[in-house]
């Protein structure tokens, strides 16, 4: 949207690839793509993780509920190909948890600055 806008207003293709920090192509499919209004194919696609659903989702209420430290993602993806066969990459698994999962609570950080040395 953002390099609909500013080929609106006139600016090149190469200035909105620098200023986005993206190659000259990128754009130039995008805004092809939003002039024919054509649908982003990977909406409709199913995760790689949807046939193992239950299993993570058990995975984690069993991690929500432990009073200690909960276990990473690789154990889940490690446990997934070990005992399920599953042929995804842990990055999809990763991906799946990370969407499911609520966000981290944000900490407060206090900054002490001393001079070198002290």
């Amino acid at each position: 949207m953002c390099a609909q806008v500013s080929t609106e207003w006139g600016r090149s293709v190469r200035s909105i690839a620098t200023e986005l920090g993206v190659d000259e192509s990128t754009v130039r499919y995008r805004l092809r793509r939003l002039r024919a209004r054509a649908a982003d194919g990977r909406q409709d696609k199913q995760e790689s993780c949807a046939a193992f659903a239950a299993i993570i989702e058990d995975w984690m209420e069993q991690q929500a509920a432990s009073a200690s430290r909960p276990e990473g993602v690789r154990t889940l993806y490690d446990l997934l190909v070990c005992l399920h066969g599953f042929a995804g990459s842990y990055k999809s698994v990763l991906r799946y948890v990370r969407r499911r999962r609520p966000p981290p609570a944000m900490r407060p950080v206090r900054r002490v600055e001393t001079r070198p040395g002290l």
